[in-house]
Parts: structure tokens; sequence; C-alpha cells
């Protein structure tokens, strides 16, 4: 019990650190310099692949060695992420930034997939039920298009907000929603399901 309890406190940090180099939990990284948020997410990225390599050479933990190299993979991902960034103030350099955020962290999340000797069915990416993937995903979005105005007004106190500008904003909401849809499975739940089982 006691080596759960360890295991789970740890991973639990583990998991902690992820959305910490994208500047949600731990510090804002608007407050802390380029060269210590660089210094952060190398330092954690190492941390991780060392962590990865010594596990799988070790007797009785190498069954964990996946679940550190999974987090050495997403944090190297945030990594390239975060050197490649294009902000823009503009709504398509806004797309164009979600396009190319997407881009590296899958294209890197696959390649080094591959790279450690696992399919891409380990991380979800395998033919399914389209047919039913399609409806459910209808079916969501229809649900949440015809909530989002009443949710934003009673959640954020957008009273300004009318669907004319919601139907003009529609072009690069959409771009942006299903490309961060297909960032975050991967990257928090592509990379990691398969392998806490």
């Amino acid at each position: 019990m006691k080596r759960r309890i360890i295991l789970f406190v740890l991973l639990l940090i583990c998991g902690v650190s992820l959305p910490a180099l994208s500047g949600l939990l731990v510090f804002p990284f608007s407050t802390v310099s380029t060269e210590l948020t660089l210094a952060y997410t190398i330092t954690l990225f190492l941390i991780f692949l060392l962590t990865a390599i010594l596990l799988r050479r070790h007797k009785i933990l190498k069954s964990y060695w996946q679940i550190f190299f999974a987090f050495f993979i997403a944090s190297l991902a945030i990594f390239f992420d975060f050197l490649i960034n294009m902000p823009s103030g503009t709504m398509s350099g806004l797309v164009l930034d979600m396009l190319m955020s997407t881009s590296i962290i899958v294209g890197t999340i696959i390649l080094l997939t591959r790279v450690s000797g696992n399919t891409l069915s380990s991380i979800f990416l395998n033919k399914g039920n389209i047919k039913l993937g399609l409806i459910i995903g209808l079916i969501g979005f229809f649900f949440f298009a015809l909530t989002s105005i009443p949710a934003a007004q009673y959640l954020f106190q957008g009273q300004n907000l009318t669907l004319e500008k919601v139907v003009t904003w529609l072009p690069w909401i959409l771009p942006i929603v299903l490309l961060n849809g297909v960032r975050e499975e991967l990257l928090y739940r592509g990379l990691f399901l398969k392998k806490f089982e």
C-alpha cells in the first residue's frame, strides 16, 4: 500500500509538471524570463528521459519505464512547441499558430512513439468506428454550440455576446477548437492511458 501511495504522489507531481510547461500551473510564464522557462523545460524533459532509461534497466521497476518515457515525449513536444511558438494578435495568426503548434506536438508524439518501439495504436491512433465517432462528435458540437451563448452569459457575464457575433467568429473558432482537441487528446490521453493500465 505504501508503495502505491508513493507512486501515486510521484505520478501526480509528474502530471502537474506538464501543464506547468504551458504556464497553467505552478508559475505563470508571463512573469518569468524566457531563460528560466527554457531551463525549466530542458531540465524537466531530461529528468523524464533519464528516469525512463534507469527504470528500463532496473529489474523490478522495468514495467514503469514506458510511463516516464511518455512524460519525456510530452515534455519534449511542449518544449519544441515553446521554441517555435508564433504568437499573433490577428485571428488568422492565431489559427496558423494553433496549426503549427498541433503539428509540432502531434509529430513529436508520433515520431517518438515509433522510435520507442510502440505502435500507433498504443496512443489510440487506429481505425475505429468512424460513423459512430462522427455522430457523437456532431451531437456534442451542436449541444455546445446551442448552449455556448447562455453559458458564456451565465459563467463569464458575456452580456454583449450575440448569435451574430458567434457566427462571425465561427470560421476562426472551429479550426482552433478542432486542432486543440486533437492536440490535447493525444498529449494528455493518448500518450498515457494504455501505459497507466
